[in-house]
């Protein structure tokens, strides 16, 4: 039983150097042709992390209870920057960002409020047919170009 044991190391420890051994050629390799051994993703990362403002906190230096803490205190300090490091979403344009489109407006009465802007609404479709499908035309011709 000990040689099987014994036998067994020598194969665990052999395997393991090879491994070792082939990731090292491999990172040879990599910096003799001047490929970035670094996946994408994680470059990706390093970037955005280059990019955080000057004062935020370091989450690498700091434990998660401190980390937050700080960057609690830093957003409340900083709201302007803190709303530029998140991303926005481009929205999609809709009818209602066309002119003469009705805002609701909320007077308190809810049920009559929906009314009154479903009938503005339906007005306003009624009366501006041609504005539609011209903006129709346009959302389909922006899809078709990308």
């Amino acid at each position: 039983m000990k040689r099987v044991s014994s036998i067994a190391t020598i194969l665990v420890c052999t395997l393991g150097f090879a491994t070792f051994s082939s990731a090292q050629t491999t990172a040879k390799e990599a910096m003799e042709e001047k490929k970035p051994i670094l996946k994408k993703e994680n470059s990706d990362k390093q970037s955005a992390a280059q990019k955080l403002p000057e004062g935020y906190p370091s989450q690498s230096e700091l434990s998660p209870e401190d980390f937050e803490s700080q960057k609690q205190v830093w957003i409340q300090n900083n709201p302007d920057e803190y709303q530029n490091m998140i991303p926005q979403k481009e929205s999609k344009p809709d009818v209602s960002s066309l002119p003469g489109f009705p805002v609701f407006v909320d007077t308190g009465n809810p049920s009559l409020d929906h009314e009154e802007y479903q009938r503005k609404k339906k007005a306003w479709y009624d009366s501006n047919q041609e504005l539609i499908k011209e903006f129709n035309n346009s959302l389909n011709t922006n899809t078709n170009e990308k």
